[in-house]
């Protein structure tokens, strides 16, 4: 008896079942190319020549899937421009090289034989083409999904996806030429997450005003636009990356600044839209039903990629004129059920607000799967962040990501944090807060790319590779004790840089029976000099002069300068008479010891898995920027809930991204201490249950 193999098996029966039906004379449909087999979760393109040119006639092309299961699949059609990019003088330029034409698009599913029929709808009636291809079996994970544990991500074949990236929301002048440098770099370092919008900036926007032979309004999509996203989208999946696709941002309904764009809004009445305000956006019937058409051409085009992996309707939806929660709340109702049943993959849906709590009537919809954090303008990234996407997936029970973050609204205000401090803060702290992936930087253009900050992204990369994230159910551990692993250190003055012709005041007390001294504890003086003065109770105490005569900065004058300071409350006032800079600390004499380690501990428990992330409070961006970071001393951090047993301990360098070293613990009744290391930065660390797999 011959054996042949399956894959010649398929092919043999897909050669039999493959029925191109014999159109009738007056048939629109001359042509349809279907590949003979395909990978399952790879695309399917199936390319439609008509008796006509794709836009000169009113014709409709859909498709129907049957699954070797016996399930039907509708996907729509959509008019294909092919393009060809060059880069002149630093400009994209597209050049069509074909006629338009239709094309529809599938991701198979199943492994076996499909078999389907095209559908042209024509004003004159409805013409149909049988196909068959066969589908095989492929080492893709499938799409990406909402985890059982309901705090992470998750594709198909249940393998963990953990987003670890940045917003690349546009390009420059180089167009899509952009994104092979930005998504080459990010996937060089294990970043797997990028966030694009579709409008209302040029690269992507699908929907653009009439103005005459090069765009025809509301209804029509740009076809160099969409190419784009072809190719960024083809990018991406080179590279391993996940795309969210926004579809809308604040400006297009914005009148006033910052960054109002109504004016040019497609919807707009003035451009032939209809609309005579922005808020009616949400409550118009015509504008609901363009939107719609929005989403049934994205889910038509890029709808089949596994890479796409979210639909996200708004960027900062709040900020749009005359926002009204309830009104914004019923359109994300209605929007999210009928995208749901357009898209036949379940990609993820999503939305944002600036005002980084959120709106708790959209955000706890049953149709939006993830909530989202954007954040501007913290001092302490890793405390701030961690608080939100904690409070976050404690109130909605699903996923969170932290979707935006930077310094500053601004791009001056990068200039505060050239290293990167915030950016790396705001990577870290989320992963041990219960977030699905790492924040996601804002300043990917004129910050991160200039900046060559991409290997920040890789440290992190590595450290979240082999968390079991989607296998596991994560809740957050407690720091129930943060002590001194030796003696305790005594208290460090504050620490400051008094700049030229500025100072500072202090309030504070003597023990109630005892004198004390105020010490201040000069560390450099930049040149041309300084001169320190200080009032005691308004009157003065002491004035130093600090001549510099070099063009660096100077220690020749470093060391302590006291006050005696009489029992009782008294009232300092500390200035710098002189052009250059004093950088010096400040203390009672007679401070107490600390009397725990400045740490922040974050960290997770997922049963026989957990993570921990410890931070010295002092390494925010705003204190490296004045030179305020002091290490922590070998401490003891005790965490609470775990379950008893021995664990082994594996500890990472955050900034290099490597293990390096692993150390035993045992855990009894539910507490187990870690004995950190110093700590100038920051440090992490994985535990494993022994035993566990």
């Amino acid at each position: 008896m011959l054996r042949f193999p399956l894959r010649i098996l398929i092919s043999l029966a897909v050669a039999v079942l493959v029925m191109l039906a014999a159109a009738a004379a007056d048939s629109p449909i001359k042509n349809v190319q279907v590949p003979e087999t395909v990978d399952r979760y790879a695309m399917l393109e199936i390319e439609v020549d008509l008796a006509f040119a794709a836009g000169s006639e009113d014709a409709a092309v859909d498709a129907r899937l049957i699954s070797p299961s016996g399930r039907e699949t509708v996907v729509h059609g959509f008019e294909y421009q092919e393009f060809e990019r060059s880069l002149e003088e630093n400009q994209e330029r597209l050049t069509p090289t074909r006629p338009p034409a239709f094309r529809v698009r599938f991701t198979p599913d199943e492994v076996g034989a499909w078999r389907g029929d095209i559908w042209v709808r024509t004003p004159t009636g409805r013409s149909t083409q049988e196909f068959s291809f066969a589908c095989f079996e492929s080492s893709s994970h499938g799409f990406v999904r909402v985890a059982p544990n309901h705090t992470h991500f998750a594709f198909d074949d249940g393998t963990s996806y953990f987003a670890v990236g940045e917003n690349v929301c546009w390009s420059g002048s180089r167009g899509t030429f952009d994104y092979d440098d930005w998504f080459a770099k990010l996937a060089e370092q294990g970043a797997n997450y990028a966030r694009l919008w579709i409008g209302p900036f040029n690269s992507f926007t699908l929907e653009r005003e009439f103005s005459g032979p090069a765009f025809d309004g509301l209804g029509v999509q740009d076809p160099a636009s969409a190419w784009r996203l072809d190719q960024v989208l083809r990018l991406a999946e080179k590279h391993g990356i996940y795309l969210v696709l926004c579809t809308r941002s604040f400006n297009a309904l914005r009148t006033r600044p910052e960054y109002p764009m109504w004016k040019d809004n497609p919807y707009n009445r003035v451009n032939g839209g209809p609309l005579e305000r922005p808020q009616e956006f949400f409550t118009d019937p015509l504008a609901n039903d363009q939107y719609r058409i929005l989403l049934r051409y994205l889910v038509a085009r890029y709808g089949y990629s596994t890479n796409v992996l979210a639909w996200e309707f708004w960027n900062e939806v709040d900020l749009v004129d005359g926002y009204d929660s309830k009104m914004v709340e019923a359109w994300h109702k209605e929007m999210a059920r009928d995208l749901r049943a357009m898209d036949p993959y379940r990609h993820l849906i999503t939305t944002s607000f600036a005002n980084s709590d959120g709106d708790g009537l959209v955000d706890a919809l049953a149709g939006i799967d993830y909530v989202q954090t954007h954040n501007y303008g913290a001092l302490d990234e890793a405390a701030t962040l961690s608080a939100f996407c904690r409070q976050k997936s404690r109130l909605y029970k699903k996923p969170t990501l932290v979707g935006e973050y930077g310094v500053d609204t601004h791009v001056q205000g990068n200039s505060a944090d050239p290293e990167g401090v915030h950016l790396h803060n705001g990577l870290w702290a989320p992963v041990f807060s219960q977030s699905a992936g790492t924040g996601m930087i804002w300043w990917w253009d004129n910050y991160v790319d200039p900046g060559k900050l991409y290997p920040l992204f890789g440290a992190i990369a590595r450290f979240v590779k082999d968390v079991p994230w989607a296998t596991h159910t994560w809740k957050p551990l407690a720091a129930a004790e943060i002590a001194w692993a030796e003696v305790p250190p005594t208290r460090p003055g504050k620490r400051l840089k008094v700049l030229g012709g500025t100072g500072f005041g202090v309030v504070t007390s003597t023990m109630p029976d005892r004198e004390d001294r105020f010490v201040l504890d000069v560390q450099g003086v930049t040149p041309p000099g300084a001169n320190l003065r200080v009032l005691l109770d308004g009157e003065p105490a002491l004035q130093q002069a600090f001549p510099v005569n070099d063009e660096v900065e100077t220690h020749q004058y470093d060391g302590a300068y006291a006050i005696h300071v009489a029992p009782g409350k008294h009232n300092f006032h500390v200035r710098n008479l002189g052009p250059g800079n004093i950088t010096l600390t400040y203390a009672m004499e007679s401070a107490p010891e600390m009397r725990r380690p400045n740490l922040l501990v974050l960290a997770q428990d997922g049963g026989n898995y957990a993570i921990a992330w410890l931070q010295n409070r002092d390494h925010t961006w705003h204190h490296a920027r004045q030179g305020l970071v002091r290490p922590v001393p070998r401490s003891r951090v005790t965490l609470a809930g775990l379950r008893d047993g021995n664990w082994r301990v594996e500890w990472w360098d955050t900034t290099r991204g490597v293990a390096t070293g692993t150390t035993e613990a045992s855990c009894k009744k539910g507490r187990l201490t870690l004995v950190t290391p110093t700590i100038t930065t920051d440090v992490a660390c994985k535990l494993q249950l022994s035993g566990a797999r």
